[in-house]
């Protein structure tokens, strides 16, 4: 999962990843497909599912 980590850090930064951590931030839609995409490259092979849907105006 280090792997995983560090390349969701590289996608956004150490702030914004600690803050989609902490649910203090909303991950938007195409960050959400990026970290799919990670997962599945680091071998995760179930379904990734983020915590909730809310529905706002569009990124």
């Amino acid at each position: 999962m280090k792997a995983a980590r560090y390349g969701i850090i590289s996608l956004t930064n150490r702030t914004y990843y600690f803050e989609y951590r902490n649910g203090s931030r909303l991950i938007p839609p195409a960050l959400q497909e990026n970290i799919r995409n990670l997962f599945r490259e680091n071998g995760w092979t179930t379904a990734v599912q983020f915590d909730g849907y809310v529905e706002d105006y569009d990124w």
